[in-house]
């Protein structure tokens, strides 16, 4: 019976992992959890204007680095991997910024 207790428990922590990755992915490109714990794009309403803006932006950056890749996909190469390999540790590690700092926990 343990077994099968620990075989759910490890079942329920890898699909929370999964979630949480998949939103570290989404607060990357497009800012969506960012905006939302930012008082001061609450406070004076921009939160969906940031949001718009990353998604913007990551869509002109992604566009970029495809065409650079087909135009010379050997001298490309390097700034595409920067852009798909940097972001790795930041998806499966935790991105809060009170985490990340412990001397503003109080």
């Amino acid at each position: 019976m343990a077994v099968i207790s620990y075989i759910a428990h490890s079942e329920r922590r890898a699909q929370l992992y999964a979630r949480q990755a998949t939103r570290r992915v989404a607060d990357t490109w497009a800012g969506v959890y960012d905006s939302r714990e930012d008082k001061w794009m609450s406070l004076v309403h921009l939160r969906a204007a940031e949001v718009y803006v990353c998604v913007v932006l990551s869509a002109f950056a992604l566009a970029g680095v495809i065409l650079a890749l087909r135009r010379n996909a050997v001298d490309a190469l390097p700034v595409a991997l920067c852009v798909v390999v940097f972001p790795v540790p930041y998806y499966l590690t935790h991105t809060s910024w009170a985490i990340a700092t412990p001397s503003t926990q109080g």
